[in-house]
């Protein structure tokens, strides 16, 4: 008898174990294939970028590196790419349905990664352009973000650049700081609602409190007038955490 319950339970175990890793088997590979959908996306944009390097600007007409993307999906509202990490992204934009790109890819597919979007509410001339990711298990998306709380890293990876379809923009970071939304409103930082900073005052107590909640230090500064992004992803640090990067755009010199 105990020979047939030690049986039972080690088949019971084994068909656990089988079932768990069909499971997680079939998860890795539905990552594998959002993620290459994303590699593609980025290698098209490269290759195009490389070959237009001699490119001349003109401010109505599109960059030939987002021409093709931007015809194949309107919603592409520019890209962004973070040198030596995986942040090498499209920013995608529906006003009209915001969270749309949440749970879906730049072709319109199911995807539990998603899109990196920008945020309801926003307002071209605001000067703070809030963009969402997913902080994927698998280290896509804005899971690389987190690494902006080492000051090492910050010190290495002070620029990003977040191109929109019409002009290439190199961005300097400011600050990066973990937030959670269910802090008492007392001391809640709502950054999330900072999304129009054209009036001075306001403008200067986002930055204010972005460099006093942020865990490294950039000896960075930003003046009003100066075009902001807001980088957000969850952080496990809480049950509703989040982790947030800022950086102001930089003057890009004349080829």
């Amino acid at each position: 008898m105990q020979n047939k319950c030690k049986t039972v339970l080690f088949l019971s175990c084994l068909v656990v174990f089988c079932v768990s890793g069909f499971f997680l088997g079939r998860e890795a590979k539905k990552y594998a294939v959002e993620n290459k959908r994303n590699r593609n996306l980025a290698y098209k944009v490269w290759m195009i970028r490389e070959q237009s390097s001699e490119y001349v600007r003109k401010t109505n007409e599109m960059l030939p590196q987002y021409a093709n993307l931007h015809q194949h999906n309107a919603d592409l509202a520019g890209w962004l790419r973070v040198e030596g990490t995986r942040i090498d992204y499209p920013v995608m934009y529906r006003p009209e349905e915001p969270e749309y790109y949440l749970h879906r890819d730049f072709y319109g597919n199911d995807s539990d990664s998603g899109c990196l979007f920008i945020s309801s509410g926003f307002a071209e001339h605001g000067l703070n352009t809030i963009i969402y990711g997913h902080h994927m298990g698998d280290g896509s998306m804005f899971a690389e973000l987190l690494s902006y709380k080492e000051q090492e890293f910050a010190d290495q990876h002070p620029f990003l650049s977040f191109d929109t379809c019409y002009e290439e923009g190199i961005y300097q970071v400011l600050a990066a700081f973990y937030n959670d939304i269910d802090a008492p409103e007392e001391k809640r930082f709502a950054y999330y609602e900072y999304l129009d900073l054209s009036k001075e005052n306001t403008f200067q107590e986002y930055v204010s409190r972005v460099v006093s909640a942020s865990v490294i230090d950039t000896n960075v500064s930003a003046a009003f007038g100066e075009e902001l992004i807001t980088l957000s992803t969850c952080s496990y640090h809480s049950r509703n955490g989040r982790f947030v990067v800022v950086a102001k755009k930089m003057e890009i010199p004349p080829s």
